[in-house]
């Protein structure tokens, strides 16, 4: 089937365009054959314009297509493969040979096959690298999750044996046991801690008492003691010593770790 003159557009074209050197070349897949636009090939050939490549083809090697845009449907100047192949035969360029390689070996193959021509995507070195330090902080967080991880499993450890235990202790020993299970407290502020949840109270005398429902509870305890008179020798009651149950040290562990403080008992 001969190709239509120059001054009658053809419509029935399907455009895909690919890539050669870093310059598109757009093509026309018609109901027939294949056609390149004009300008484009021009271009890549070294031609001044695509007027001075197209004025030596033969009437069936070129013609006016139809290629649509976002500004809508354009008519376009367009050779076909014996058009294409006979304007890089004029072509003085060298590189004009792997040119007509490259089309004959890759992009008709490609486009007779499949319909169009699928472009090799171009790395974003930009992404690429930030890629790359996504992963790496991701890598270093997963060593640091490791690390506390391994840190933290003796701790975890020796708590389980702590909490397995019996007994009750002073509110100072208390307080070392919660720090070395990283609970930010000493003798002193958990006195102060024990009161703002509830737990205790301070006496007429000033001594810190523990409320009923905590001993109830099993959480805190209170040790009798005495001393004898220095002048008669007679024993006298003091005020009952405070001590944190076991149980108490494990509720304390859950009830003060860094910002679950709450002036609420529980």
């Amino acid at each position: 089937m001969k190709q239509k003159g120059k001054d009658m557009p053809t419509t029935e074209n399907s455009v895909a365009i690919f890539s050669y050197i870093g310059q598109d070349v757009r093509t026309l897949r018609g109901l027939d054959e294949i056609w390149f636009v004009a300008a484009d090939v021009a271009r890549i050939l070294g031609y001044s314009e695509p007027a001075a490549m197209t004025r030596t083809l033969d009437e069936d090697e070129k013609g006016l297509r139809i290629v649509q845009t976002p500004g809508g449907d354009q008519s376009v100047l367009a050779i076909n493969e014996p058009g294409l192949y006979s304007a890089i035969l004029r072509s003085r360029r060298p590189e004009a040979k792997e040119f007509k390689r490259w089309v004959t070996h890759v992009v008709l193959p490609e486009i007779r096959q499949k319909g169009s021509y699928l472009a090799p995507v171009a790395l974003d070195m930009g992404a690429i690298r930030q890629l790359n330090q996504a992963v790496a902080t991701l890598l270093e967080h997963n060593e640091q999750v490791t690390a506390e991880l391994a840190e933290a499993t003796p701790r975890a450890e020796a708590w389980d044996a702590i909490a397995s235990a019996e007994g009750d202790y002073s509110v100072g020993d208390a307080a070392k046991i919660l720090a070395r299970a990283g609970i930010p407290t000493g003798p002193q502020r958990l006195f102060a801690q024990l009161q703002q949840i509830g737990w205790t109270f301070r006496g007429g005398d000033m001594a810190w008492r523990a409320r009923a429902d905590r001993v109830d509870r099993g959480y805190l305890a209170e040790k009798p003691t005495f001393h004898y008179h220095p002048g008669t020798g007679a024993r006298v009651v003091d005020p009952p010593q405070l001590r944190v149950t076991v149980k108490g040290i494990e509720q304390l562990r859950k009830r003060l770790h860094i910002g679950a403080l709450k002036a609420v008992s529980a």
